[in-house]
């Protein structure tokens, strides 16, 4: 990702054709590392990045995707609280009604994704994203 043409932040990720602990196919999507600017950090950023890895991951056959962090990584820990459900919208809803304190509402990407992110009682910030059908494949753009 690039901000007044400078790069601000990147995600490597690639094919594992080895046994990925957790999944039950072959080949896996799976992200490597990822990297955000401090001064660009909590914007959406790597949230963004890692919907094109899987966009990515997916165009080439993957029906899974995976990572993996250490666990006493606190930060890497946070950016893996990510859950895929099937209506973000009423999962907003449902986190309001709860009080949680959000980071940003559902927002549609143009690769396909419904995302929102909102803080955890423990202040994990929690990502929940949405695939939405795309019908032109030209409104993908990276």
């Amino acid at each position: 990702k690039y901000m007044d043409e400078k790069p601000i932040a990147f995600a490597h990720c690639q094919l594992r054709h080895d046994y990925v602990e957790g999944t039950e196919s072959s080949p896996v999507g799976y992200l490597e590392g990822i990297f955000v600017e401090e001064a660009y950090r909590r914007k959406g950023f790597a949230a963004d990045l890692l919907a094109e890895c899987e966009r990515w991951a997916r165009e080439k056959g993957c029906s899974e995707f995976a990572s993996d962090c250490e666990l006493d990584n606190e930060e890497s820990l946070k950016f893996c609280l990510a859950f895929t459900v099937e209506d973000v919208e009423k999962e907003y809803e449902k986190v309001l009604a709860l009080g949680a304190r959000m980071i940003e509402p559902p927002a549609k990407r143009p690769w396909g994704a419904v995302n929102m992110s909102f803080y955890d009682p423990d202040n994990n910030i929690v990502f929940l994203r949405q695939f939405v059908q795309i019908d032109n494949a030209a409104e993908i753009k990276s």
